[in-house]
């Protein structure tokens, strides 16, 4: 998903950590926030399922654009909850 620079060559702006706080997972029943990847190229619900792109620093939250990690967790449930 790594997409470092625009097509002007300028690395996209970094994500501020207030902006992160309030981004919600709008795939999610519980709207659970989302968290930066380690290499800050998407965003992981906190439920485990998916996993929405940065885009020229601009994070795609569809759940059309989602991937999917984990197909087994639904999100409806509560985190650590089995079906």
């Amino acid at each position: 998903m790594a997409n470092d620079a625009t097509k002007d060559g300028i690395p996209p702006q970094q994500l501020d950590d207030w902006f992160l706080d309030i981004l919600e997972c709008p795939g999610c029943d519980l709207h659970r926030p989302v968290h930066l990847t380690d290499s800050s190229d998407a965003l992981i619900c906190d439920c485990g399922r998916y996993a929405f792109p940065i885009r020229d620093g601009i994070p795609i939250l569809l759940v059309e654009e989602a991937v999917i990690l984990d197909a087994a967790v639904d999100p409806a449930l509560e985190k650590g909850s089995a079906p």
